[in-house]
C-alpha cells in the first residue's frame, strides 16, 4: 500500500529547522541563514523495513516560519498535520522558553498529533544554555519523546525524523496510541 503524511516542524526563528529538513531530505547544510517566511515543504518517499506493508510513504515536511507575531500567516499549514516535530536551540535559552507556546498551536490548531521535541545545535555545547536534564523534565510534562541533534554535525538528525515517522504510523496506520 502507499501512504501519505504530513508532519510539520515549528519553533523559533534561527534554531535550525530548515537546516535539520535539508540535512535529512538532501544531505546538505546551508551555508547561510535564509529565513523562512509562511512555509516550505518538501517531500520524502520511502520505505519503512519494520512495516513491510507499507510499499511507499510519502511524508510532506512543513517547514514553517518561526516568528510568533507572524504566527496567522502559518495556522492554515497546521491543517491535516499527521504530527509534528519542534525544535529549540540548546544554545539559545528564550527558544526552549517558546516549546509551551508551540505546543498549544499544535493542540489549538491540529489537535492530539504526536510530536516530538528536538533540542539541536548540540555541536555548540559549550555554550548550551538550556541543561539536557531540564529539556527532559519538559518531555515528562508533555509525555513526548526528547531527542538532540545537530544538523552541522549531522547527529542523530535521520534518527529524529524516524522517530517522529514511527509515531505517525503508530497512530495513524495502525491506529495504536
Amino acid at each position: 500500500m502507499d501512504l501519505k503524511a504530513k508532519a510539520i516542524l515549528l519553533g523559533n526563528p534561527t534554531v535550525g529547522k530548515t537546516s535539520l529538513l535539508s540535512r535529512y531530505i538532501d544531505n546538505i547544510f546551508p551555508k547561510q541563514y535564509n529565513p523562512t517566511i509562511g512555509a516550505n515543504f518538501l517531500v520524502k518517499g520511502m520505505r519503512i523495513e519494520s512495516h513491510p506493508e507499507i510499499e511507499n510513504l510519502s511524508v510532506y515536511w512543513w517547514d514553517l516560519g518561526g516568528q510568533i507575531d507572524k504566527i496567522f500567516l502559518t495556522e492554515y499549514y497546521f491543517v491535516g498535520a499527521n504530527g509534528a516535530m519542534i525544535i529549540f536551540d540548546i544554545t539559545e535559552k528564550d527558544s526552549f522558553k517558546n516549546l509551551e507556546f508551540w505546543i498549544n498551536q499544535i493542540k489549538r490548531n491540529s489537535g492530539d498529533i504526536p510530536f516530538i521535541i528536538v533540542g539541536n545545535k548540540i555541536d555548540k555545547d559549550e555554550h548550551r544554555e538550556v541543561k539536557e536534564d531540564v529539556a527532559k523534565k519538559i518531555k515528562n510534562l508533555y509525555n513526548c519523546h526528547y531527542i538532540e541533534t545537530s544538523a552541522k554535525s549531522n547527529l542523530n538528525v535521520d534518527k529524529a525524523f524516524e522517530l517522529l515517522i514511527e509515531l505517525i504510523i503508530k497512530r495513524y496506520i495502525l491506529n495504536q496510541s
